[in-house]
């Protein structure tokens, strides 16, 4: 009877990590010490995100008696910016968050029973759906606005025009490589189904 290989324990005290990340350019000294430590500042930004967006809709229903989630204001927020000519459509909606199309449906439902939102013909095509603000819509998000600017203030004080572009070319370079990440995974995984 053979006898299997022996392999010596790894004390791991001792023996180092393999990096997270293999690109050179992201490496300083042959480490992904600076790249980790950026990272883990990005989900400790995630987290904090959470929590005022989360205050905020707090805020918004203890001051002014507006029961919305912090996504649902997220939603109505995207709708004002998505629209064209007064209105926008489910696709435009879901490209815009990044979300599917049945995320895209449930949050239209709630909103459009709650009186937020309503979808109407389209003018141009009957036979499709488009959606817009309701008056009480427009007063939660120019209300919201209203709260969200003393935020936005104090996060971005330090920053100047310059910067709040880099920034968002940065955010727009990440969430391009994200969406990347996530399509090779979902590939891993329905070939390993």
């Amino acid at each position: 009877m053979p006898s299997e290989p022996f392999e010596a324990p790894v004390d791991n005290s001792v023996a180092p990590f393999p990096t997270s990340v293999s690109l050179p350019a992201l490496l300083e000294d042959g480490t992904d010490d600076t790249f980790r430590r950026i990272a883990s500042d990005f989900l400790i930004l995630r987290t904090m995100s959470a929590t005022w967006r989360n205050n905020q809709a707090r805020l918004l229903r203890e001051r002014y008696g507006l029961d919305l989630t912090a996504s649902e204001v997220t939603f109505l927020s995207a709708v004002l910016k998505t629209q064209s000519n007064g209105s926008t459509t489910a696709a435009r909606l879901g490209e815009y968050l990044k979300i599917g199309t049945s995320a895209v449906s449930n949050s239209l439902n709630r909103m459009v029973t709650r009186g937020y939102l309503m979808r109407l013909p389209d003018p141009v095509d009957s036979r499709r759906l488009v959606i817009r603000l309701t008056d009480e819509g427009t007063a939660a998000i120019r209300t919201s606005f209203i709260e969200q600017r003393r935020v936005n203030d104090l996060m971005y004080a330090d920053f100047e025009w310059q910067d709040l572009l880099t920034f968002g070319k940065l955010l727009a370079t990440l969430i391009e490589g994200a969406e990347a990440a996530i399509t090779m995974q979902n590939r891993i995984l329905n070939e390993s189904a």
